[in-house]
Order: C-alpha cells, then structure tokens, then sequence
C-alpha cells in the first residue's frame, strides 16, 4: 500500500520529472483538470474535492513512511500543488487559455516566493503544512485571477 501513497503523493508520477517537479506537477494537474472539465464534462469542483481528500491521505501515509531526515517537504510531494492547482482553477473558465495560463503563473509564483500567511502556513506540523501554503496559494491565485474576470 505504501508505494500506492507513494505515487498519489507524487501527482501520479509527475512529482518524479527533472529539476523543477513542482512546476510539473501543477502542469499534470492542468492536464488532468482540462480533460474532467472540459472532455468529460465534470465540474472542476468535484476533482478538487477528489484531490483534497487523497492528499490528505496520500501525504500523510507517505511522510510517515519516510525516514527522519525526509519528512519536512520531500521534492517528489506534487500532490500538495495538485491541491493548489484545483484551488486555483476553481470556477475558472476551462477555454480560457489567458486565465489558465495566468493561474498556473501566478500560484507557481505564490507556491515560490511564499509571502506573509502562506509562509506562515507552510509551517503548521505534518502534512497539513505541507498542503496548506500551496491551498492558501491556489486561493489568493483564484481570487486574483476571479477579480480580472
């Protein structure tokens, strides 16, 4: 079961992509989320929901199984950027290119630089901090990208 966590935690293999797999694991996410939404006709919502509720479990089954010196954020944990990315995309057009592309800009950015409550946020214990700082990130991207919509 721990290499089922394993692979939720690493956004279903994104997380173990070269250099940068945060930034590819928020591209998996767009790609997942462009199929449900716009090919299967899901409501964004629902994958959030869906997402949420794995990485939850995912993240905190797969810090438990990691040694000592691993557990603070490993690189190959993209779920929590899964988590972000749905935050993010929430009630965002699926045929605007401008406004995906400016939400993936602009949550990498926040995911990155970290400012004020979502560093903050990045340091509650455990896998909870681990998601929250990307949540918190997916939701100021949302209502910045909402308010030039």
């Amino acid at each position: 079961m721990n290499k089922l966590y394993r692979l939720l935690s690493a956004g279903l293999g994104s997380g173990y992509l070269p250099k940068v797999p945060g930034t590819w694991g928020s591209l998996a996410y767009i790609a997942l989320w462009l199929v449900w939404t716009s090919i299967l006709g899901f409501a964004g919502e629902t994958l959030l929901l869906i997402t949420s509720a794995l990485a939850i479990i995912a993240v905190s089954k797969t810090i438990e199984a990691l040694p000592e010196s691993e557990k603070d954020d490993p690189g190959f944990i993209v779920i929590d950027e899964w988590v972000g990315m749905g935050a993010a995309l929430l009630a965002i057009p699926s045929d605007s290119w401008l406004a995906i592309g400016a939400a993936f800009v602009l949550f990498r950015a926040f995911d990155i630089v970290k400012p004020g409550p979502i560093r903050s946020a990045e340091k509650l214990p455990g896998s909870i901090g681990i998601i929250a700082d990307d949540l918190l990130a997916g939701i100021v991207t949302n209502l910045i990208i909402r308010a030039f919509l």
